[in-house]
């Protein structure tokens, strides 16, 4: 078969065509269809691709994916469109749009970075939901937001961003970008005084077009680091989204946006306040509730409500004064599982056995030292403990 023309390589923003349906196949339910030519920009170089809809006399259907193999471009469909017939194409052209916006952003930034410090983008994803670039090497937050700065700077300028296929001899000479070695024709996008790379998606016609970029993130990645960033119409969306949230907190607050960090702060620690008077408490308490305690060697205590460690902890010191023997303590984590501490007296110095039982009895997770193990138990019931605590009786002896 004969292998699609990419309309997209030739004009970015053309965003409808026309094209002879060469072959159409039916695959799990969905149809794929290739056409003697495209807009429609197949999923390739990490970013995601078109959508929108093929329109036949017969029918009109929609494109889901699209994907290409051997320079021939497959597009799922939601049906079946008569091979060779005409078919009008047309994108939905804001998801396009976006995604030019992205790309262009990602070079402008990916470019900065290389030029400032020579580290080289090993990982590139544009997808629906997010963007995320990874180097080879460590930036920090401030140099990070210097960057930001400078590609915002550069955006505002309107360079314009040049797209061909430079000759051999051009090539040899050019210090272009690119994470792989390529064969054939080499598609070069370059952004003048930015960046020089290896590209086969759409982009914008000039830098002022992607409108703003944003980094939302930056975190440590497999030696290097990974920026997650937003350029455009999706910024907007998130600035939107944030904007509303603050608003949204001011009103609870009954005060002004600025100031919604100072009263979040001042209720955490309000919350951590109350969180230690409560747990103070629930300590006095449970010295008395452990005290009237019978005086076995052994015994196992049920924490009604979801306890912290802490409590757990001083619970199993107090039991393990108290009572010579295994001490169990156990409670629920809200899931239909259990956490536990397992300690023991003075005629118990090692409780690993007691794990080791309860790791091949009831699949527990977890361990310790002698004198204190811990861990979980998923899917059990308080009568599946009971009748376990017996067990583990026989195996202190």
């Amino acid at each position: 078969m004969q292998k699609t023309k990419a309309l997209y390589d030739l004009d970015a923003y053309q965003s409808e065509f026309e094209a002879t349906v060469l072959s159409c196949e039916e695959k799990e339910g969905k149809y794929q269809v290739v056409l003697d030519q495209t807009c429609f920009f197949p999923e390739q170089g990490g970013q995601n691709p078109d959508w929108g809809t093929l329109d036949s006399a017969e029918a009109s259907v929609e494109v889901l994916d699209v994907q290409i193999q051997d320079g021939i471009i497959y597009h799922t469909c939601t049906a079946a469109l008569p091979v060779g017939g005409k078919v009008q194409g047309k994108l939905e052209w804001v998801h396009r749009f976006n995604n030019m916006q992205q790309h262009s952003g990602e070079h402008i930034l990916s470019g900065l970075i290389h030029g400032h410090y020579g580290y080289d983008n090993v990982g590139f994803h544009l997808g629906v939901a997010e963007v995320t670039m990874d180097f080879n090497g460590i930036l920090t937050q401030d140099q990070v937001d210097e960057l930001e700065l400078e590609a915002n700077l550069i955006i505002a300028k309107a360079i314009p961003i040049e797209v061909g296929y430079p000759d051999d001899e051009t090539l040899r000479t050019l210090p272009y970008r690119s994470k792989k070695e390529l064969e054939g024709p080499i598609r070069i996008v370059t952004i003048p005084g930015v960046d020089i790379c290896a590209c086969c998606a759409p982009h914008v016609r000039n830098t002022s077009e992607v409108g703003i970029l944003k980094v939302e993130s930056l975190q440590n990645y497999k030696g290097g680091v990974r920026l997650s960033i937003s350029c455009g119409l999706r910024a907007r969306a998130l600035f939107r989204l944030e904007h509303e949230l603050m608003t949204k907190m001011a009103g609870w607050y009954s005060t002004g946006v600025l100031r919604v960090p100072e009263m979040v702060e001042k209720t955490r620690e309000e919350a951590r306040e109350w969180k230690q008077r409560y747990l103070d408490t629930r300590a006095l308490l449970l010295e008395k509730e452990l005290a009237e305690l019978p005086a076995d060697e052994h015994v196992q205590l049920f924490l009604e409500e979801v306890a912290d460690q802490k409590l757990m902890q001083k619970a199993l010191n107090i039991l393990k004064e108290q009572h010579s023997g295994l001490c169990f303590v156990l409670t629920a984590t809200g899931d239909g599982g259990f956490r536990y501490l397992l300690g023991g007296g003075a005629s118990l110095p090692d409780v690993r056995p007691m794990q080791k039982y309860l790791n091949e009895n009831l699949g527990a997770r977890g361990g310790g030292k002698p004198e204190m193990v811990q861990g979980s138990i998923a899917n059990t019931t308080r009568g599946d403990l009971e009748k376990c605590f017996e067990s583990l009786q026989n195996v202190a002896k």
